[in-house]
């Protein structure tokens, strides 16, 4: 039942509860207005409006008067009004009601405990600011009271423990029910979610998954609660909602899906749709077209830990404590600077999206790069029911030819292709899931780290194809310290990104096959951009281009992803959002689309992006990035903000600032830092202030700094040394 239940919450309760019962005028044969009823298809009137036919209860609480039922407070312990003609499992209540003084209730999935004596869910009908919904339970031992307040939603776990959430101000959601006038009133249950809606407003939500001391199926009853209370009801309506026990996998589209890919190291240009001349990626391609291209798509970090973290926790990577890769590099007696030492692996303690979608009867399923700490820290300790492949390393170990040494997964055969290994089980867990339950399918790519290992089913191609579009070496320019590749021409980096797209167009077609099109949710990101630029003279593999550097700084080389979403019967095809995002966007977006409660205190750093899949891009984002370590890219500690347009950097290893207007220069090729002086402040103002919340570690001056020492890398071995932001910077 419990499988059931999920299910159908997607379909039923993913937009509003329905049509409230409608009245419209016409004119009689007098001329004047007379009340007309628009039929409800479905809905069978419960209460004939003249007498109590198929309700039982005592004559001194209840009356019949001018079409509707009413309570009269009359001295009885008998104050019950029960509707003898069917129980309730699944099923949306309509009724309109009218307070008046006192209080009186609606009870649904109810049972009689002693004659005149009934127990369950109660919608309280009184005063607006005292309204609520009420659990009297059907075990003598166990009273559970008050469940939800007006502007609630109420989660109770099957550990029983509550979760409270507070959708909307109170006074405002009390402010639709009206003292003295008729008011409808909505009740849907479905499974374990109980949904209580007034005047077209959601008054309270509950998600009981306890159940233990709550019926699934039971009576519908009127209470009135004694003396002095004047409530009345009527239009009281009923439909009761078609489940099946054993649902087969094709009504899974009662479900709302998630398959989420990941690449690693893939830029912003690396794709056909972003404008790539030299990679093909149809598949990917056919994704963006599909569904909606995010141009301005940021990773919360330069480099794959701190954002796999973000895209997991809807964190901060400051927050979550992993601000560089895991381990990272450590501090040398070459650099002027100690950078500070962050987690090496994410917190137990942090909320992943797995762990939140697995609570509601998710399937959840990993391949793939993890780097999120050693065992013990593995996706299976961190929400997923899975684990292909992912454990602490971030390249692949012993490459991506089999015999590999990845620790988490055996190769089948000789000279097996990683990417190909990883498709094969990501389809596998397709075919094979339970059918009843919705799934996250997170596969997190090794392509296109290093090593650079040419995809062999592909390689001729694109050495062909470089020897006829280009001459001469690859061209190179000067960033900082570093070297940037400034042609895109790379046979055997072109080779492997062809590798994801075919694996990318291998699953869409699975889910397809199998009729889960329509319901899946499916994401495409980068953790960073594309490796373009190193140190000691020598290039990256990539190209970035028209974006500035790449992996490991903070240009938008270095932090614009390509991004597509598909969200089926949200996103328009071929749909376009220039608004900015970021990694820790993606958790709430899942839950709002899987028609979840937000978790605000969990993703506190992320938004849903709901409404930009919706075509809205109104409203600024104000963006952060700090990432204040050394990098085998050249990279020197930094920080930036972006707020609208503009975009600081701030270099602590230079003592610098640049300021760029990407509107305007996209590219970062002209630095306004001089010429607006002002700006520079504000923004430097708003990054201070944010790093100061978080409690950013920031580097401090390195007291053992030789510029001639030879680059041998050393942990700081006195903690004073990294310090939050707030005390010495530099």
């Amino acid at each position: 039942m419990k499988t059931l239940i999920i299910s159908l919450l997607a379909l039923l309760f993913g937009s509003a509860i329905g049509a409230d019962f409608q009245n419209a005028e016409s004119t009689n044969a007098k001329g004047k207005p007379k009340a007309i009823t628009i039929p409800e298809p479905g809905f069978k009137p419960i209460f004939n409006g003249k007498d109590l036919t198929g309700w039982e209860g005592e004559g001194k609480a209840w009356v019949v008067r001018d079409g509707a039922i009413q309570s009269t407070g009359g001295q009885t312990k008998k104050n019950w009004l029960i509707w003898r003609d069917g129980e309730l499992r699944d099923f949306e209540l309509r009724l309109s009601f009218k307070f008046t003084k006192g209080n009186s209730g609606v009870q649904v999935r109810s049972k009689e405990i002693d004659k005149w004596q009934v127990r369950g869910y109660q919608v309280e009908i009184a005063d607006a600011t005292k309204m609520g919904l009420w659990h009297h339970s059907l075990s003598p031992e166990k009273y559970r009271s008050h469940l939800a307040t007006a502007g609630q939603r109420v989660h109770i776990g099957v550990d029983g423990k509550k979760e409270i959430e507070q959708l909307a101000e109170a006074d405002k959601v009390q402010s639709v029910c009206r003292d003295n006038e008729w008011n409808e009133l909505v009740i849907k249950a479905v499974g374990s979610r109980l949904v209580q809606k007034i005047n077209g407003v959601v008054f309270t939500e509950l998600i009981d998954e306890e159940a233990k001391y709550a019926a699934q199926s039971g009576l519908l009853a009127l209470q009135d609660h004694g003396k002095g209370c004047v409530a009345a009801f009527k239009n009281i309506r009923i439909k009761h909602l078609k489940t099946e026990v054993n649902p087969s996998r094709s009504n899974t589209a009662k479900q709302t899906n998630f398959l989420f890919f990941l690449v690693d190291d893939m830029g912003w240009a690396d794709i056909g749709a972003n404008g790539s001349k030299f990679h093909e990626t149809p598949h990917i391609d056919g994704l963006a077209a599909s569904g909606m291209r995010f141009t301005q798509g940021y990773a919360a970090c330069p480099v794959c830990s701190p954002t796999r973290a973000s895209i997991l926790t809807g964190r901060h990577p400051v927050r979550v404590d992993i601000t560089d890769w895991i381990p990272g590099q450590g501090n040398r007696s070459s650099n002027p600077m100690l950078h500070p030492q962050d987690r090496d692996n994410l917190a137990h303690k942090e909320v992943t999206i797995a762990e939140a979608l697995k609570k509601h009867d998710y399937q959840t399923f990993f391949a793939g790069k993890w780097h999120l700490g050693s065992e013990g820290h593995w996706p299976t300790d961190q929400g997923f029911d899975i684990n292909i492949g992912g454990h602490h390393r971030g390249s692949p170990p012993g490459g991506y030819y089999a015999p590999w040494t990845n620790p988490a997964l055996k190769s089948k055969r000789k000279g097996e292709y990683l990417t190909e290994r990883l498709t094969e089980e990501s389809v596998k867990f397709l075919e094979g899931r339970d059918g009843s339950k919705p799934f996250l399918l997170y596969l997190s790519y090794y392509n296109i780290h290093t090593p650079i290992q040419a995809y062999k089913k592909h390689i001729e191609k694109y050495q062909s194809k470089a020897a006829k579009l280009f001459e001469g070496k690859t061209p190179t320019k000067p960033e900082h310290e570093g070297i940037n590749r400034m042609r895109q021409d790379n046979a055997a980096l072109a080779s492997m990104v062809a590798a994801v797209d075919d694996s990318v167009g291998t699953l869409l077609a699975k889910i397809k096959q199998l009729k889960l099109d329509e319901n899946t949710v499916v994401i495409f990101f980068s953790d960073n951009g594309g490796l373009s630029t190193l140190g000691r003279g020598r290039p990256g593999p990539g190209c970035n281009l028209p974006l500035r550097a790449g992996k490991g700084w903070l240009y938008e080389g270095g932090v614009r992803e390509p991004t597509l979403i598909r969200a089926p019967g949200i996103t328009k095809p071929g749909s376009v959002s220039q608004k900015p995002m970021v990694s820790m966007d993606f958790f709430p977006t899942m839950l709002e689309l899987a028609g979840l409660p937000a978790k605000p205190k969990l993703h506190i750093d992320g938004q849903s992006l709901v409404p930009q899949l919706k075509g809205n891009d109104s409203g600024k984002r104000t963006l952060y990035w700090h990432y204040p370590h050394y990098h085998g890219s050249a990279w020197k500690p930094g920080a930036s903000i972006r707020d609208g347009d503009w975009k600081l950097i701030e270099l602590y290893h230079y003592d610098n600032f640049e300021l760029y207007n990407l509107a305007d220069d996209p590219s970062e090729k002209i630095d306004l830092a001089k010429s607006n002086p002002k700006k520079v402040t504000e923004l430097r103002t708003k990054l201070i202030a944010w790093q100061k919340q978080l409690g950013a570690k920031m580097p401090v001056p390195n007291p053992d700094y030789n510029p001639d020492a030879k680059p041998k890398s050393r942990k700081p071995k006195n903690k004073k040394l990294v310090r939050a932001r707030g005390n010495s910077a530099r």
